[in-house]
């Protein structure tokens, strides 16, 4: 299949592009593309047709990637040079940009999928669900100033959910890992290059969560207005402690749940590699892709194991060709734990 990049502006296909980077990640809810080429070329209109706003989609070699707007449009030259360069997202990006708009503020007794849903409505963003969403919210309220994408997320991290672009224009409800890669990423075969980061920055040697649990009957004092809950990382050897206030109330068993969770995702999230593959393809000809798990050999980077790819960036150059960076990391990396509402002012022990 040949993988030429078209771009496609009002029912105009534009090709002949000659530099291409696009990005697509579980931790950014917007795709990104950056496209470059001369200004005219046989066949086609000019590029300076395309115009900032304009409705578009990005496809390699047929798949599309990224739908949504151009951004930013930069022409420029250079002696009888003369080029013109593109950058664009996905819809979802209005999402990152723009306040959260709701009649009221405030959603009683409604699941994820409404209020995530009535969150995107006003930009034109259809949501998919692909995993369960768990139990309904009580109350769930926009905060003062924060974006439509904040209180997506934040509602989003309460239910254990991940909000990821699904390239179409469209906002998808789903888990980590939701797929698997055909083929696998083996050093001295199918790895062009590879580069791993492995930090303490963001690692502590013991988590202690403190919160407030509910009185009654047979539990009060420190008991109740004092518990918490405690965890090590033996993989930081120095004294490096952390106390998190926990999110909602709880007794000590679901703190040192909380506790426990924290370690494993800062671990996890401590390690990560970059790995850069001939083409956009794996040996099945699918796309690489984003929230996909793939298995990893690289006894250089000390990999041996299923990773998850939590970002793809596709280039196009005249140097390497097409090829395909990809970001990876633990999927522990991406587990997420549900979160308990906290209960109304007033009601039993704060």
């Amino acid at each position: 299949m040949a993988d030429d990049v078209t771009l496609t502006v009002g029912g105009a296909v534009h090709g002949g592009w000659t530099q291409v980077t696009a990005r697509r990640s579980i931790e950014t809810i917007a795709g990104a593309f950056e496209i470059g080429v001369t200004e005219r070329w046989p066949g086609q209109q000019a590029a300076r047709a395309i115009a900032l706003g304009d409705a578009c989609s990005l496809a390699l070699g047929g798949d599309t990637v990224i739908t949504g707007y151009v951004d930013e449009v930069s022409p420029a030259i250079e002696g009888d040079s003369h080029s013109v360069s593109l950058r664009g997202r996905d819809a979802t990006g209005d999402l990152v940009d723009c306040s959260a708009e709701r009649a009221g503020g405030e959603w009683i007794n409604v699941l994820l999928a409404r209020i995530v849903a009535d969150l995107a409505q006003p930009f034109g963003i259809q949501v998919t669900v692909a995993t369960d969403l768990g139990r309904p919210f009580k109350k769930f309220a926009i905060e003062q100033g924060e974006t439509a994408y904040e209180a997506i997320e934040r509602a989003c991290r309460q239910r254990a959910v991940l909000p990821i672009s699904d390239g179409l224009g469209g906002l998808a409800l789903t888990n980590s890992g939701a797929e698997g890669a055909a083929t696998a990423l083996i050093e001295g075969e199918n790895i062009l290059s590879a580069r791993g980061t492995y930090s303490l920055l963001d690692r502590y040697s013991a988590y202690t969560v403190k919160g407030q649990a509910t009185g009654s009957d047979l539990g009060w004092g420190a008991s109740v207005s004092e518990p918490q809950g405690k965890a090590s990382d033996p993989g930081v050897h120095r004294h490096r402690p952390l106390v998190i206030a926990a999110e909602a109330p709880g007794d000590a068993a679901q703190l040192t749940e909380r506790a426990k969770w924290e370690a494993r995702v800062r671990a996890a999230r401590a390690r990560r590699a970059d790995i850069t593959v001939q083409g956009w393809r794996d040996g099945a000809g699918k796309l690489w892709r984003p929230n996909t798990e793939v298995p990893v050999t690289s006894p250089s980077l000390g990999i041996d194991a299923r990773m998850l790819i939590t970002g793809v960036q596709y280039t196009l150059s005249g140097q390497g060709g097409s090829r395909a960076i990809l970001t990876l990391a633990r999927r522990q990396a991406f587990e997420l734990i549900e979160i308990e509402e906290k209960p109304d002012k007033g009601l039993g022990w704060p």
